[in-house]
């Protein structure tokens, strides 16, 4: 997305706030997207706001269908006229008054179209149920009314959880007088019901076995291989060169298809080779799903618009909006091999042989639009059903298919799986690895493979074990301790066997070295009390309080040699104009609690304050 693009959009949000922000009625002909007023029937998200593959999701209908169980698809009649305004009313409530949602955040942001969608799904749901209950007007709704439409929903687990969440802002919007004829609605207990995970149990797309990727690649590669054949087929069927029988005959002699094509065999061809690239760049860059559907034409590139095409250094170019902030996404460059622009050029080839009207590769050629993320996934069920293969997957098993590799590939594998998967936070790779038992076993065994590099790089630092010394109140501790666990006369072996010993040990008893800061490790059991917990009052670390005076912080050698560096630069620091008197303050502070863990730099300290007037007065009031 544009610079212009997105500040064009926050400045089209703040005018519909100012014309919300009175509150309702609201007139009919207020914006309330680009394309649509307040009284439209349903209102219009411009396309380009929405990720490849939910664009079928920009359309808000207030008379669209809802499954409600025992009665099938209902809506919303011309006579719900009190309803639908109230409907209306929460929809601009939950994007232009979520103050009356969250009165405790202090920075409240811009829901994106699809979670808006997704308000709009669940509010539906509640007005129709309202209807089909004889409601005319949702501020009359009681208690029983609620344990009624909970029954007539039949919703559970995560379905009953956000139609709770969404019956809870009504009544918040309703308290600040957000919804016409409401004054306020009547206190409803929600139940909501614990969500507790299976970790035992496969979540959503899993990981494609070896063999699976094998077979797979096999047949995708054949097509890529094949593809001036397949773009000449098409092409002679579309001026009638030649029939759909011929090209069927063609293609059970010389493509792997195990299944006899039935309908379009255009059709039929561009999905295998539209699929077959899709494989092979999933395989290789475990591309999200709605970034392999941006993809366009001409996406591949080299860097600084060279007029020779560098193999060396070509990227491929695609939107991505997840963990964006802003609106329309962000454009994500991947560096890429030769093999992945054969695939894309094996794509560009076959949608101009039927003649595309758009440049999205991953479309049909007669629609302006790539496919939307149903659509999709029905093309990967075909093409496995196509080869007779006994496993089905969907656009996303390739992604988690490359993160179970990584994290068995990698010693430190949640950063490495983090950057590749362009995963905003480490909590992500953590939740893919929770969706798969399996790819759950690899990503303990990589966690552990972490805490056990960090503890080895711990003791190897002491000066009892040869190494530069390490510093911190428990440091201090393990340097006097460590003569007396592991004597002088162990061979290098015995050493190596017994530190991985007491490493174990310490793992069993929930000990692992927490990075607070680069060469920073927090060393504190599960349940005992930091310096962090007399803020805070549990025993749960908190690296934002971490301080040289806990009793479980341990300094490496790295952490001195940074603040020795520090201390040699204090004056360029201290006359930086760049730092506020806070920034200030916060940094004096932190020096003087870091030299408190080295006390052999304390004379360095000493020496730079008696050498700097300004600097000894910044110090001398800490």
């Amino acid at each position: 997305m544009t610079v212009a693009r997105s500040v064009a959009h926050r400045r089209w949000h703040v005018k519909v706030n100012e014309a919300a922000s009175h509150g309702p009625p609201y007139p009919v002909d207020m914006p309330v997207t680009p394309k649509s007023n307040f009284g439209a029937d349903f209102w219009e998200e411009p396309a380009e706001n929405l990720p490849a593959g939910g664009k079928n999701r920009r359309i808000y209908d207030f008379f669209g269908p809802s499954q409600i169980a025992r009665f099938g698809f209902r809506s919303l009649k011309r006579s719900d006229a009190t309803l639908i305004t109230q409907f209306k009313d929460a929809m601009i409530g939950v994007k232009h008054h979520r103050y009356a949602l969250h009165p405790d955040m202090q920075r409240i942001g811009i829901p994106k179209p699809r979670t808006w969608y997704k308000n709009h799904l669940n509010f539906r749901r509640i007005f129709v149920a309202a209807s089909l209950m004889k409601i005319s007007n949702i501020g009359h709704f009681t208690q029983h009314d609620l344990d009624e439409l909970m029954k007539l929903l039949a919703v559970k687990g995560t379905g009953r959880r956000e139609v709770s969440i969404h019956i809870d802002y009504l009544l918040r919007l309703s308290k600040h007088g957000l919804l016409t004829n409401v004054t306020e609605m009547h206190p409803l207990e929600l139940v909501f019901e614990p969500k507790v995970w299976d970790t035992t149990r496969a979540r959503g797309a899993q990981p494609l076995t070896d063999e699976q990727i094998q077979v797979t690649l096999e047949a995708s590669i054949i097509y890529i291989d094949n593809v001036k054949e397949i773009a000449r087929s098409i092409e002679w069927l579309r001026k009638g060169i030649c029939t759909e029988a011929q090209v069927k005959a063609w293609a059970k002699q010389r493509l792997p298809c195990k299944v006899d094509i039935g309908g379009s065999m255009v059709t039929a061809l561009l999905l295998l080779v539209q699929v077959s690239a899709a494989n092979l760049i999933g395989h290789h860059l475990g591309t999200r799903p709605s970034e392999t559907l941006s993809m366009k034409a001409g996406c591949v590139t080299t860097a600084h618009d060279e007029t020779a095409l560098d193999v060396s250094r070509m990227t491929i170019a695609m939107q991505t909006f997840k963990a964006i902030r802003q609106i329309g996404g962000d454009t994500r460059y991947l560096s890429v091999s030769a093999y992945i622009k054969t695939a894309i050029d094996a794509v560009e080839l076959v949608m101009s042989s039927a003649g595309a009207v758009s440049d999205y590769l991953f479309s049909h050629p007669a629609k302006d639009e790539e496919f939307n993320d149903n659509e999709w996934n029905r093309r990967f069920s075909r093409f496995c059903h196509l080869h007779r293969f006994n496993f089905n997957y969907t656009a996303t098993s390739w992604r988690k298919s490359l993160i179970s590799i990584m994290m068995s590939a990698f010693d430190n594998p949640i950063a490495e799986v983090a950057a590749l998967a362009y995963h905003k936070s480490e909590h992500t790779t953590a939740g893919y690895a929770q969706s798969s038992p399996f790819v759950m076993n690899e990503y303990n065994e990589g966690y552990t493979r972490i805490l056990r590099g960090r503890y080895h790089t711990l003791f190897e630092s002491t000066a009892a074990l040869g190494g530069p010394g390490i510093g911190g109140p428990q440091g201090i501790e393990i340097e006097k301790r460590l003569p007396e666990l592991f004597p002088t006369d162990l061979t290098e072996l015995d050493l190596k066997m017994t530190i991985d010993e007491y490493i174990d040990d310490l793992l069993e008893q929930g000990v692992t070295p927490m990075l607070v800061r680069p060469g920073v490790l927090c060393v504190k059991g599960a349940n005992s009390p930091g310096y962090c917990s007399r803020a805070t009052g549990d025993t749960i670390p908190d690296p934002s309080r971490c301080s040289s005076l806990c009793q479980y912080q341990v300094q490496l050698p790295e952490a001195k040699e940074m603040l020795q560096w520090e201390l040699e630069h204090l004056t360029d620091k201290i006359e930086s104009r760049k730092l506020s008197l806070l920034q200030r303050d916060f940094w004096v502070r932190d020096i003087l609690d870091r030299v408190s863990a080295w006390p052999g730099l304390r004379p360095l300290l000493d020496e730079a304050l008696n050498a700097n007037e300004t600097l000894k007065l910044w110090f001398a009031e800490k």
